[in-house]
């Protein structure tokens, strides 16, 4: 457990302090609670189709420094919000990647 002494070197609040002040909304900061990584053509597309995916803003690196989708959708399933993210490749921006997510 951190105590009050603990220093980060990075904040969560740094990040999203960084994105309002550069006009990201709020909502554009966000993924719905269930959220699929996959890079799978074949599987994003049965997504798009299933869930009636639109593509959505993509967060650029200039707000995270480690890692940012490449490319990021948002639909329904069955009445419940679902985002699908397009992760970095590479076996390190995918562990940053999914590190921020939660």
């Amino acid at each position: 457990m951190k105590d009050k002494q603990t220093k980060y070197m990075l904040h969560p609040g740094d990040i999203e302090k960084n994105a309002l002040r550069l006009g990201v909304s709020p909502d554009d900061m966000c993924v719905s609670g269930t959220t699929i990584l996959t890079f799978n053509e074949a599987i994003l597309e049965s997504l798009r189709v299933s869930c009636n995916l639109r593509e959505r803003r993509v967060l650029n690196s200039t707000l995270s420094p480690y890692a940012f989708p490449m490319r990021s959708l948002e639909g329904t399933f069955e009445g419940q919000s679902l985002s699908v993210l397009i992760p970095p490749m590479g076996a390190s921006p995918i562990a940053a990647f999914c590190e921020e997510l939660i």
